[in-house]
């Protein structure tokens, strides 16, 4: 083994270590991170299905593009790869940076605000910007970020709530399925 080789080995070991820690400190999940919650039942204005439809104009969940073709919903909506050390963060980056370069999506939804529960979970809100119902916004939310973690946008390292709440929709990190804000 070359000194270079071993350098490289060095530094790939140093790096898995602390990624392990980060990823032990996010949260306690088992195997790849999930997505858990939605956007709930009933209509969703037309402009809006035309962004997440999925070829045969269906806006079901099991037929919305972010569960028939990730890629190209990534690429209608000009995302890029989500930065930062924990799951939350790299998902509000994917957000934020489709929401920076899509018309819609401001018009749908408002600038992520921090936030933290009575329990110290961290959050982010983003506001209904106008849409009939908050369901309506989640759908934005929900849908690019399940999008991208099918492609590697966001690495998932932990698991994430996404669902509509009073004025808006909150995304989270939880430990199980069953895990609310509160």
């Amino acid at each position: 083994m070359t000194s270079y080789d071993a350098e490289s080995f060095i530094r790939q070991q140093v790096r898995k270590i602390l990624l392990e820690e980060k990823d032990k400190s996010e949260s306690t999940a088992q195997g790849k991170g999930q997505i858990f919650g939605g956007i709930g039942r009933g209509d969703i204005p037309k402009w809006v299905k035309e962004i997440f439809a999925g070829e045969d104009g269906s806006a079901a969940k099991a037929k919305r593009l972010a569960t028939v073709n990730p890629g190209k919903l990534m690429s209608n909506l000009s995302a890029r790869m989500g930065t930062g050390d924990t799951t939350l963060e790299r998902a509000n980056k994917v957000v934020e940076g489709i929401r920076s370069s899509n018309k819609a999506f401001r018009q749908a939804i408002g600038e992520p605000k921090a936030r933290e529960d009575s329990s110290g979970r961290k959050g982010y809100f983003y506001a209904n910007q106008g849409l009939d119902q908050d369901r309506q916004s989640t759908l934005f939310v929900f849908d690019s970020v399940l999008a991208a973690s099918s492609i590697g946008y966001v690495k998932m390292t932990g698991h994430l709530r996404i669902e509509p709440t009073s004025g808006g929709t909150i995304m989270y990190n939880v430990v199980n399925r069953t895990d609310k804000w509160k």
